[in-house]
């Protein structure tokens, strides 16, 4: 809704180039909802080749995203799920102090 919303303001600031990508993918996303019906575009390609299949990158460095696996208890063959360790930036975002070992190596900025 808030891409949408802001729509007009692209346009009052003279944001074309954003106005137009945001209005694709805005319709791209009503259609993958269900809103809208695939048709025809210019190029008489169907629509529903461009939207599907889709990936969704979610990463969420506080851990406290959830995403429904509906094989459950068997593990959903369509989900890949990596762990990673944040950096003491990402820390620091959360609120977080650096790691101690991140202070003893001088890494708090993530460049070393």
């Amino acid at each position: 809704d808030n891409l949408e919303k802001l729509q007009p303001d692209r346009l009052k600031l003279g944001d074309i180039d954003n106005f137009y990508r945001c209005r694709d993918v805005i319709e791209k996303l009503k259609r993958c909802m269900g809103e809208k019906e695939c048709s025809k575009d210019n190029d008489n390609k169907n629509l529903e080749e461009d939207l599907f299949p889709f990936d969704v990158v979610l990463d969420d460095v506080a851990g406290n995203s959830f995403i429904e696996n509906l094989h459950a208890p068997a593990n959903d063959p369509s989900i890949k799920r990596i762990t990673y360790f944040r950096t003491p930036t990402q820390d620091m975002a959360l609120g977080l102090q650096p790691s101690k070992v991140a202070l003893e190596e001088g890494r708090i900025d993530d460049k070393k």
